[in-house]
């Protein structure tokens, strides 16, 4: 009886201990600010954050009953937005969920776009909007569209209509539609201002896609099909994961056209370029499992994780050559979109194959630098570009008086080096501050587990 009494108390006082402090006032000191649009820092400034909002910036006096956080020398930008997360259902039910959210807020994500939606997402998006449960802001789509689910053009504008009249913010697309199916989903949406974004439907094409309107290509889908179509390929039978079995039939001197003209539709692509790579690396997949960030997730998701690796390095078509071939074409398009004016929306697809919910984004943020993208721009395709996609510019995504104050402060500075915001000292999510202690203290219990 006396050790179970132990271990509850043990229990309760870990549980406080890694409680994120919601405090009414906040004061951050002589901290530098990122002007996100400037692309520059404001030196030395005090950011008064109350009731979840960002109230003054300046010069401030400090008031009675607020909570200061001393931050001379430190960097503050705005919260990351993860352009491609996935939020289970299960979360919404069991332990999981705190802890997986958890890990967003972690590694300073504060917004998340969920990309396979769930009826119980919508109560889990009101929930964290009212901070009764802790953790990023979640914009959902519906149930996905996609060959099983959508049966119809009928069918397709029906189901449309409903999930905008059930209040998801967005349509999740998958592959599987006709054309004609597509098209019937588009015109709805387009009609009711209703975002449908995700993968390119092979009957359509990413071209067509993007003139109807879709909001975001996801991982490169369709780039690497319409460059074989171009190159005179008319066979895609075993074009594979996303054109992996298409490279060899590629003439990379198309390659910077595409890129010009997806360039200048004005399109937004999400590259999850971590995701691609955790699934066709040719390193053994124990080896990857060894290492530190995969400590936080549980063995059966790693189990999964490295099956899923296996099955394709064990495909007839795989080979490391095959490899660099596919990775060089996709960071070639990418340089080529990039250089053109493109615009990225950074998400990594997590948790997914070796994608750590969290972590992984900043990976997604190293693969760009090596697109071509500039640590500033960088920075703006997860914080001011995300919300402006999402036409809520005026609620998050920079530093501003009266915006949600979801805020990453980092120990050093990003603009110098990218990988910089990993250095995090803290993370605010609607006001909600998680200090350094708290993140490591819950980071080493979740790793013990």
């Amino acid at each position: 009886m006396a050790l179970n009494k132990l271990n509850l108390i043990f229990t309760l006082v870990t549980f406080f201990v890694c409680m994120p402090l919601a405090a009414k006032s906040v004061l951050f000191k002589s901290v530098n600010i990122l002007d996100i649009e400037a692309g520059e820092f404001i030196k030395k400034q005090d950011v008064l954050v109350h009731d979840g909002k960002i109230v003054q910036i300046g010069k401030i006096k400090t008031p009675k009953k607020v909570m200061t956080i001393e931050a001379d020398s430190k960097y503050l930008v705005p919260g990351f937005t993860e352009m491609h997360a996935h939020v289970r259902p299960s979360w919404v039910l069991d332990a999981e969920r705190d802890r997986l959210l958890f890990l967003f807020n972690a590694f300073g994500i504060t917004t998340i776009r969920g990309m396979l939606g769930h009826p119980l997402h919508l109560k889990m998006r009101k929930q964290l909007e009212n901070n009764e449960i802790t953790g990023p802001r979640l914009i959902t789509s519906g149930p996905s569209f996609n060959g099983s689910s959508v049966i119809n053009q009928e069918q397709a504008a029906r189901r449309t209509k409903a999930q905008f009249e059930k209040g998801y913010d967005f349509i999740k697309v998958h592959p599987g539609m006709s054309d004609a199916e597509y098209q019937a989903m588009a015109k709805q949406a387009n009609q009711l201002k209703f975002d449908y974004s995700g993968h390119v439907t092979a009957e359509t094409g990413i071209l067509k896609s993007v003139e109807l309107g879709q909001g975001t290509i996801e991982h490169l889908d369709g780039v690497l099909e319409e460059l074989s179509r171009r190159s005179g390929n008319q066979d895609f039978s075993k074009a594979g994961f996303f054109g992996y079995g298409l490279t060899e039939t590629i003439d990379k001197k198309l390659i910077q056209h595409l890129a010009k003209e997806l360039a200048e539709s004005k399109v937004y692509l999400v590259p999850t370029q971590s995701l691609i790579w955790g699934f066709v690396s040719p390193e053994n997949p124990a080896t990857t499992a060894q290492k530190l960030q995969y400590k936080l997730m549980t063995d059966s998701v790693i189990d999964n994780w490295k099956s899923s690796r296996r099955r394709i390095q064990r495909n007839e078509n795989y080979s490391k050559e095959k490899v660099v071939n596919f990775m060089s074409i996709r960071l070639a398009f990418l340089r080529d979109y990039i250089k053109a004016g493109g615009r990225i929306l950074l998400g990594s697809d997590a948790p997914q194959v070796f994608n750590v919910p969290g972590d992984s984004l900043h990976d997604e943020m190293e693969w760009m630098l090596a697109a071509g993208m500039s640590p500033i721009e960088i920075l703006r395709s997860t914080t001011i570009e995300p919300a402006k996609f999402f036409k809520r510019e005026d609620e998050f995504g920079s530093i501003k008086v009266g915006k949600s104050a979801d805020l990453v402060l980092l120990n050093a500075n990003p603009l110098k080096d990218i990988s910089h915001t990993r250095e995090i000292a803290g993370v605010m999510t609607r006001g909600v501050w998680l200090s350094k202690a708290d993140i490591d203290n819950k980071l080493a219990e979740i790793s013990r587990r």
